[in-house]
C-alpha cells in the first residue's frame, strides 16, 4: 500500500510539474546588467566565509592565490557589475569553487591544481560570476509555487499513510521523508540544472570578451566527462549539475559564435582592468569641519556636531570618515532609522569597513534587530578582532550581552583594542 500512494502522489506531482519545462532565459552573448549587492547580501557572504574557515583553512602558498586573482582581474574587467568581489582560495583538495551573495568567491587548492591552463581556470570562474549577474540567488514565482507544492505533496502523502489502517508513526515519517526526496528531484533540480546551463552559456561569452578560448571550457567538461565516467539518466534527472558530457557539448555548440567574441578581444589586446577605488582626499576646509564635528561629538553636543556633519554631507558626499561620523551622530539625537541606511551604503561601497559594520552592529542592536546586530558584529570582529574586546564595554550591546552567540564573538575571537580603533569607534547609548 506504501508503494500505491507513492506512486499516486508522484503521478500527480508529475502532471503539474510537467506542465512548465523551465527554459534559459539569455540568448546567446547576452551577459546581464545585475544591481548592486545589498548590505543584507554581503552579510550573508561574509557568514559563508567565516563558516568556511571555521573548517578549511586558507591556501598558503601566494602563487595559487596570485593565479586566481590574475584570471579574475580580466574577468572583471568586461563584467558589467560594480563593487567588491572578495576572493579566497582554500586548503582543500576538493575540485570546486563557488560564489555566495555580495560577489564572494571561493576556489578550492584541489581545482588549481588539475587545471593548469588559465583559459580553463577561467571557464570555471567565469561560470561563478555568471550565477551572481544572472541573479541566481533570487527566486521565481514559479520556483516558489514547487516549492510549496512539495511541501503540500509531503504533507499529503504523510495523511495518507496516516489513514491506513495499522500505519505507524515511523511508516508515516519514511513516507513523509521519501516523498519529499522525490519532490526535490521533479520540482527543485529542473530549475538548478537551467541556471547551470545559463552560468555556462553567459561565462562562455564572458570569458571570451576577456580574451581567453571558449573551447577550453567545451575541453575542460569532456575531460571531467572522462574522468568521472557517463552518467545515467536517472542520476542526470536528480542532480543539480547537468552532467558533463552534457555541458562540453553544450559549450562547444555555442563557442562558435562566442569564438568571434573572442578574436575581437584578443585584436583589441588585454581588457582595460578597472583602476581600484581611490580613497577621497578632503579639502583642507573639510578637514576644518571634519575636526570641529569631532570634537563637538566627544564633548557631547550631538545636535551642534550632526549640523556640522550634515554640512559635510553637501560639501563631500564620498568623504567616509564623515559620512561614518554623521551616521553615529544620527544615531545620538534618536535618528536610529536614518543612521542604519547611510551606514549600510558604506557598508555596499566597502564591505571591508569594520568600523562601519560595527557601528551598523551597534544601530542594529539599539533598534531590537538582534540577529542583524550579531551579523554584523561577527563581520567586524571577523575583519579587526580588536572590535570583539571593544563590544565586550560598549553598552550599545545590553540586550545580547549575556547571549551564547555575543559571548562566542566577543571572548573566543577577540584582541585588545589598539590605536585608532578605540578613538574613532562610537558608543551610542551612553549608560
Amino acid at each position: 500500500m506504501k508503494y500505491v500512494h507513492l506512486c499516486i502522489i508522484t503521478l500527480w506531482a508529475l502532471l503539474l510539474t510537467a506542465c512548465s519545462t523551465p527554459q534559459i532565459r539569455f540568448a546567446p552573448g547576452e551577459i546581464p546588467h545585475p544591481p548592486p549587492s545589498t548590505v543584507e547580501e554581503i552579510a550573508a557572504g561574509e557568514q559563508v566565509k567565516s563558516s568556511f574557515l571555521k573548517d578549511i583553512p586558507l591556501e598558503e602558498d601566494p602563487a595559487y592565490t596570485k593565479r586566481v586573482e590574475r584570471v579574475l582581474r580580466r574577468l572583471l574587467a568586461v563584467t558589467p557589475s560594480s563593487g567588491h568581489w572578495p576572493t579566497y582560495v582554500l586548503d582543500h583538495d576538493l575540485w570546486n569553487a563557488m560564489t555566495t551573495t555580495g560577489n564572494y568567491i571561493f576556489v578550492f587548492r584541489g581545482l588549481l591544481d588539475d587545471l593548469k591552463k588559465d583559459d580553463e581556470l577561467a571557464a570555471v570562474l567565469a561560470h561563478e560570476i555568471s550565477h551572481r549577474l544572472a541573479k541566481h540567488h533570487e527566486k521565481t514565482s514559479e520556483e516558489k509555487w514547487k516549492s510549496a507544492l512539495r511541501d503540500l505533496t509531503t504533507v499529503a502523502a504523510g495523511i495518507l499513510v496516516a489513514s491506513s489502517e495499522h500505519s505507524t508513526q515511523r511508516q508515516v515519517g519514511e513516507m513523509m521523508n521519501t516523498t519529499h526526496q522525490v519532490m526535490s528531484g521533479l520540482t527543485t533540480n529542473p530549475y538548478s540544472q537551467t541556471r547551470e546551463r545559463e552560468a555556462d552559456l553567459v561565462g562562455l561569452f564572458l570569458m571570451a570578451d576577456a580574451g581567453y578560448d571558449p573551447y577550453a571550457s567545451a575541453k575542460l567538461w569532456r575531460d571531467q566527462a572522462e574522468k568521472t565516467g557517463a552518467v545515467g539518466v536517472s542520476s542526470a534527472f536528480f542532480s543539480t549539475h547537468p552532467p558533463s558530457s552534457e555541458r562540453s557539448h553544450f559549450a562547444f555548440h555555442h563557442a562558435e559564435l562566442a569564438e568571434k567574441r573572442y578574436k575581437q578581444a584578443k585584436r583589441r589586446g588585454p581588457p582595460k582592468l578597472k583602476p581600484p577605488r581611490k580613497r577621497y582626499e578632503p579639502t583642507y576646509k573639510q578637514e576644518m569641519l571634519y575636526k570641529q564635528a569631532f570634537d563637538l561629538h566627544r564633548g557631547g553636543q550631538y545636535e551642534d556636531a550632526l549640523a556640522k556633519t550634515k554640512q559635510l554631507q553637501r560639501l563631500a558626499p564620498r568623504y567616509d570618515e564623515a559620512t561614518s561620523l554623521h551616521a553615529v551622530n544620527l544615531a545620538k539625537v534618536g535618528k536610529l532609522a536614518e543612521s542604519e541606511k547611510l551606514l549600510k551604503k558604506l557598508i555596499m561601497k566597502n564591505p571591508h569597513d569594520s568600523q562601519a559594520r560595527y557601528n551598523l552592529a551597534c544601530v542594529s542592536a539599539l533598534r531590537g534587530k538582534k540577529e542583524y546586530a550579531l551579523q554584523h558584529l561577527d563581520a567586524a570582529v571577523d575583519i579587526d578582532p580588536g572590535y570583539g574586546s571593544f563590544a565586550r564595554d560598549d553598552p550599545d550591546f545590553s540586550s545580547l550581552e549575556n547571549t551564547p552567540e555575543f559571548l562566542s564573538i566577543t571572548k573566543e575571537r577577540s584582541l585588545p583594542v589598539e590605536g585608532e580603533r578605540g578613538r574613532n569607534t562610537f558608543t551610542i547609548n551612553n549608560r
